[in-house]
């Protein structure tokens, strides 16, 4: 069975790569993927609800291409979290799992409110 919580913190990075001392170094990051009922019935474990969504790409660590998506964010009210991708209709991948979200400025819904209006 997967569960987000086991996943290695290593797949806490969006992006498969990263600059360390001026030398790209890429990580090989597992991403499990399965079927949307599965999906839920993980975050329904953790109590997490939809938080964000729109689209990205990911890139391959075996062939450097993009492959896009629709990301999406779920929050728990504890702190957990899990980022997703769904590459391809009704197949989502599990990019990353973790606790202690926390927005980085308290007044950020305030802010997007008043872009919003």
């Amino acid at each position: 069975m997967i569960t987000p919580k086991g996943i290695v913190a290593g797949t806490l990075l969006l992006m498969s790569s990263a600059v360390i001392a001026e030398q790209q170094v890429v990580y090989p990051i597992n991403m499990p993927c399965t079927n949307k009922e599965k999906v839920k019935e993980i975050l329904s474990t953790y109590k997490e609800l939809p938080f964000a969504q729109g689209m990205g790409s990911l890139q391959s660590s075996e062939d450097r291409q993009y492959h896009p998506g629709q990301i999406t964010m779920y929050l728990s009210f504890d702190g957990s979290f899990t980022i997703t991708a769904e590459m391809d209709p009704g197949v989502i991948c599990l990019i990353t799992t973790g606790e202690g979200f926390i927005p980085l400025k308290p007044d950020f819904q305030t802010q997007i409110q008043k872009h919003m209006n």
